[in-house]
């Protein structure tokens, strides 16, 4: 991991800012277009996933002063990283009523799956809140614990791409860098 990396995840950044607040960022925060982005097995995942990649970059490089928008774009970083695993997951089935969120559609993958999408559904009332302007519910650290949750996630949704078990399967290392596996 780079030390610019390390910076991110642990929060450093906002003492690395200029004067405008903008840190800027000597490297990408994941190995975006790295070999793994051309063994992906769908183009419209890869494009998903790049797209996320983007997100994250600009939520972990983002203006130290706005802390709610680096929020909100970790966030739809992680929605794009949910819908790249559902582009390549079978359609769920068609329920009456059913959620069509992409939490919900993402836990119904498989339990892997559900525990990252219970563990980012519970910012969606936050995100709503800054998309509508209250911007006081989120701060700085709140920020990078959600772009270091995201980033983990991405890992996981790439690997996934790349042909690696669900999470959850007991097949590989399907719980490094999981939100919830650091909890207790």
């Amino acid at each position: 991991m780079s030390t610019m990396s390390t910076m991110m995840r642990s929060g450093a950044v906002g003492a690395a800012a200029g004067i405008d607040g903008h840190v800027p960022c000597a490297a990408p925060p994941r190995g975006i277009g790295g070999p793994m982005a051309s063994r992906l097995r769908s183009p419209r995942a890869a494009a998903l996933l790049g797209r996320a990649d983007v997100l994250l970059s600009e939520a972990l490089c983002g203006a130290a002063d706005r802390p709610a928008e680096r929020f909100a774009t970790a966030y739809v970083a992680a929605v794009r990283g949910a819908a790249a695993v559902l582009a390549v997951s079978p359609p769920p089935r068609a329920r009456k009523g059913a959620s069509r969120s992409a939490w919900a559609r993402l836990a119904s993958v498989g339990p892997g799956w559900k525990a990252w999408a219970d563990h980012f559904a519970q910012f969606s009332s936050t995100r709503e809140a800054v998309e509508a302007g209250v911007t006081s519910r989120v701060d700085g650290p709140a920020a990078d614990v959600l772009a270091g949750a995201v980033r983990d996630f991405l890992d996981v949704v790439e690997s996934h791409l790349g042909g690696a078990a669900e999470p959850g399967s007991g097949h590989g290392d399907h719980l490094a860098g999981h939100p919830l596996s650091r909890a207790g």
